[in-house]
């Protein structure tokens, strides 16, 4: 696989690129607009800023990036594997995923807006801080070993969605999961959060 990739110095603002490996170590700003990336793997990179608009990234490896304020809009995700990616700041709008997994990766301050998956969208081992997830669609996807702080659910779709195996103690908008697959354990999780969203007094006794 490697043997047939060539180096890219840049990523081009338009247009396709395809099977190319990018490991330009820092970039100042990473754009591209109705463009495609395709068969490749971006690796070792740190930008300050992203902005995909109307872009397709297929059958892409992007692995130890860096990416600071990111924003994906209107943007197809297919065969798409983020592992040990550090991700601050970073916003999906209108998304469409099919087949992402984010493995071993830190998902902060982060905003899903709108993203449908058309094909399972895995979190594995990843930390999601901060993190809101509004009206996405992730039937028949996983989140598993995840730590999730401060994440909130604000309605979607995530029916069969398998979330055993992780935490769902602080979560906010519980009531948006429902569908999803847990364990009987992960009940008294969910209890424990949706309680915690209430604004409930507890007065001392009088007597």
């Amino acid at each position: 696989m490697e043997d047939e990739l060539h180096p890219a110095g840049t990523v081009p603002t338009s247009g396709k690129l395809a099977d190319f490996v990018f490991t330009t170590p820092q970039v100042r700003h990473l754009a591209m607009s109705d463009g495609r990336l395709l068969g490749g793997r971006v690796t070792g990179s740190e930008a300050q800023r992203v902005t995909f608009d109307r872009v397709r990234l297929e059958s892409l490896f992007i692995e130890d990036v860096s990416w600071t304020s990111a924003q994906l809009t209107d943007c197809t995700l297919s065969r798409v594997v983020f592992r040990r990616c550090k991700l601050l700041g970073t916003r999906f709008v209108a998304t469409r995923f099919s087949n992402v997994v984010f493995e071993d990766c830190r998902l902060e301050y982060a905003d899903l807006d709108r993203v449908v998956s058309e094909g399972p969208v895995v979190f594995v081992r990843t930390l999601v801080n901060e993190t809101t997830f509004s009206d996405c669609r992730f039937p028949g996807g996983a989140m598993t070993e995840c730590e999730l702080k401060s994440v909130t659910f604000a309605g979607g779709d995530y029916v069969d969605f398998d979330v055993r195996g992780t935490d769902l103690t602080t979560v906010r908008g519980a009531a948006s999961l429902s569908g999803t697959l847990i364990t009987p354990e992960q009940r008294y999780q969910l209890a424990e959060a949706l309680v915690n969203e209430l604004d409930l007094r507890y007065p001392e006794d009088d007597a």
